[in-house]
Order: structure tokens, then C-alpha cells, then sequence
């Protein structure tokens, strides 16, 4: 691979290969788990007593409709008595599709259209398995659509759990199983122990002891102090948020350490999973670099004159690590906050959640290199930069501690 060079080409296959294997079984780990989560429920067509010993369970009196209806196409027809039920639950079998889909066109316009106080409204289509309507307001309303079959439910809106956990319990309600996200714990021990064999590596490659990346606290003081230049640079790891920022310093000094083009250093700070063992197994050495966190210092006149006198050298521009940075913490924010919003306009609709997400696509947009770059040109625009900052961190805590989420 260009800009890696490795002793033999046995060590080189041997490192490339580890690098898929160990990649490979996390994505493979992560393509299961997601779709464990989202696989779609096996839903039987349930039986007149199935409906009718369930309901009864939660004291819920089911009559026969089927005795007083006079369409013959109609197969099973139960409904639960309004009086002995706090909801209603109703069950509906067909033997002619175009009944069922009369019917079904009904419910619809009921549950959809019909409701006064209507919030949301949401159509589910689930790998054309079953489609699902509901509706929140002051009323709940759902209904099921599922082969010969539909499965309806109206009921006030504090009563709603209830009335979901009755449509789970069927299998008419598509429900993500989230206990599969456990199994994405192995991803994160697979991409951990890369990553600290990686450092060991590279820590050898520094002339220190491998084992030393194993010692908590003082492994990254170690890291730091060999690529930063200043170890007490790590305690920013141990802060929220900050953590993040440093460890792509980090990663981005490694590969410049180690001499490697802009190109890898970038890689290695989005993809260390990958960069990182490449690094630490192949042939280059180690050049000590640190952070220069000073100002440069003033260019003397004697050597302007110098400099004058030498012939330029075009150089291609360089991508800077601040750049980067600033680029990787907009998107996070303006990602963050689209999904706050979304999350939050839901049949529970809350402000407190809607504001937050705003204040970080704001912070997103402030911290956008682009547009950083472009306001900076008008001083207007820069002048109540810091007290705009100010007010809407001042937001935030209000945000937080006054209003529901």
C-alpha cells in the first residue's frame, strides 16, 4: 500500500489480512445486529378464542358481532363491550379480499381523518408484510391490516401503552427488538483491542515498553507526551466531548510522527481501525513532533531579506488538522440536532427537545468552517460573536432546567 513500506511482503500480507479479518467480523457482528433489531415479527392470524381469552384476561368483555352482521363475507367479527372495557378492541376476518379492503378503507378515514385533535399521523408499510395506521390526539386510534385480517383499537389517549401492548401481544404492531443492540458490545471490544495492540506497537516503534499501553491513565499520558509533546495534554480524555477532539489530535500525530502524507494522518484520525495497525507494523520510524499550541514567533528583518532573495517554491496547499476538526464537529452537531428534532416530533410532542435540537444545528452552523470563514470578511457579522455564544449557552441551561424532554 502507498506510503507503507514493510520488511517483507509476508509481514505485509500477514498485517493486511489481520486488518480485514478483525474489520470484517465487525461488520459482519453490526449487519446481523441491525437486522435482528429490525426483522419483522411473524404474525399469525389469530383465532376467535385467542382474541376472545386475551381480553378477557384484562376484564374485558368480547361480544360476537358476527351473529348481528348480515355480510356474509365477513368471517369472525369480535368487539369488546364499552362498558366493561376502558378501550375499544375490535377483530375482523374476511374471505373476500375486496371486503376487506371496503372495511379497511373505512378504518382508515376513521383513524386518519376523523380525528378532531389529530397530532401525528403515521402510515407503517413493513416489507409489504402487514400495514399499520395510528393517530394521537386526545384519543388514540390504530388499526392493523394483515392478510384476511384487521385489528382495531381506539381508546383515550392515557390509556394508550395498554392499548399498544394489545396489538404487540397479537404481533400486529411492528416493534424494533433492541435487546439485539447488546451484541454491538462485541464490535467495541474488537475495534478496542485493535486499537490498544496498534499503540503497543507504537510504542514500541518509540523505544518504550509495549506493555505500558495496558496501565490505565498512564498509558495515554505516555501517548501524549510522545506525540504532543505535553502529557498532561491527556486529562483533556477523561472530559465529555473533549475526549473525542483529542483522540483525533492524537491519531492525526501519530501518522505525522511516522512521517506519513496528509492523506494517511486523516484516515488514520476517521478510520484508526484500519491506519492504525498499518502504522505500527510497517517499517518507518519514529520522528518526535509535538503540538505547537504558541504563537509564532516575529520574523526578524535580516532574515526577510533572505528570504526575499531566495526563489519561491510553489507549494500545494495543506489541509489543516483545525479545519478538519472543525468540519468533523460540525457535521456531529448539526447531525445530533436533526435527529433531537425528529426524535421529538412524535405523537409526544415536546418543546424542550425541539429547542435543544435548534441550539445545536445553531452551534453546528457557528462552528462550519465555511461559514466561519465568510462571516469573518464583515466585521458586523464578528462583533457580537462572543455575547450571541454567551446567550444561547444561557438558553441551554434554561432549556434544560425548565422545560420537559
Amino acid at each position: 500500500m502507498k506510503g507503507f513500506n514493510f520488511s517483507s511482503n509476508k509481514q505485509k500480507i500477514f498485517v493486511i489480512l489481520l486488518i480485514i479479518l478483525a474489520n470484517s467480523l465487525m461488520f459482519y457482528i453490526f449487519i446481523k445486529s441491525m437486522f435482528n433489531v429490525f426483522k419483522l415479527p411473524v404474525t399469525n392470524t389469530i383465532t376467535a378464542k385467542e382474541f376472545t381469552t386475551e381480553l378477557e384476561k384484562m376484564n374485558c368483555k368480547v361480544i360476537n358481532q358476527k351473529i348481528n352482521n348480515k355480510n356474509k363475507k365477513v368471517n369472525i367479527y369480535l368487539i369488546t363491550d364499552k362498558n366493561s372495557c376502558p378501550y375499544l378492541v375490535s377483530y375482523i376476518t374476511f374471505d373476500d379480499e375486496d371486503t376487506k379492503l371496503n372495511v379497511a378503507h373505512d378504518f382508515a378515514n376513521e383513524v386518519l381523518n376523523k380525528n378532531e385533535n389529530l397530532k401525528i399521523k403515521n402510515t407503517i408499510n413493513i416489507l409489504n408484510k402487514y400495514i399499520e395506521y395510528n393517530s394521537t390526539g386526545n384519543n388514540y386510534k390504530a388499526f392493523t391490516m394483515y392478510k384476511n385480517s384487521i385489528l382495531y383499537g381506539s381508546t383515550n389517549k392515557k390509556y394508550k401503552k395498554e392499548m399498544i401492548n394489545i396489538f404487540n401481544k397479537f404481533h400486529y404492531r411492528y416493534v424494533p427488538n433492541a435487546r439485539n443492540l447488546k451484541k454491538l458490545n462485541y464490535i467495541l471490544l474488537i475495534y478496542a483491542l485493535i486499537v490498544l495492540v496498534s499503540y503497543s506497537k507504537i510504542e514500541k516503534k518509540c523505544g518504550k515498553k509495549g506493555w505500558i499501553i495496558f496501565i490505565p491513565f498512564y498509558n495515554f499520558y505516555d501517548l501524549f507526551k510522545n506525540f504532543l509533546g505535553n502529557g498532561w495534554l491527556s486529562l483533556t480524555m477523561y472530559i465529555p466531548f473533549f475526549n473525542v477532539v483529542s483522540l483525533f489530535i492524537l491519531n492525526y500525530y501519530i501518522a505525522k510522527s511516522f512521517s506519513k502524507n496528509e492523506g494517511i494522518c486523516v484516515l488514520n484520525v476517521l478510520l484508526p481501525n484500519i491506519f492504525l495497525p498499518m502504522i505500527a507494523f510497517d517499517d518507518s520510524k519514529y520522528i518526535k513532533t509535538q503540538l505547537s499550541l504558541r504563537k509564532a514567533k516575529p520574523v526578524i528583518k535580516s532574515e526577510l531579506t533572505k528570504v526575499k532573495q531566495e526563489p519561491k517554491k510553489i507549494e500545494k496547499p495543506k489541509i489543516k488538522l483545525s479545519i478538519i476538526l472543525k468540519w468533523i464537529l460540525a457535521i456531529i452537531l448539526l447531525l445530533f440536532g436533526f435527529l433531537m428534532i425528529m426524535a421529538y416530533i412524535d405523537d409526544e410532542f415536546k418543546w424542550g427537545g425541539i429547542l435543544f435540537g435548534l441550539i445545536l444545528i445553531i452551534y453546528g452552523l457557528m462552528t462550519c468552517p465555511s461559514i466561519s470563514k465568510y462571516t469573518k470578511k464583515y466585521s458586523k457579522c464578528t462583533k457580537y460573536k462572543k455575547i450571541i455564544i454567551g446567550l444561547l449557552i444561557l438558553i441551554n441551561f434554561i432549556i434544560l432546567l425548565t422545560l420537559d424532554f
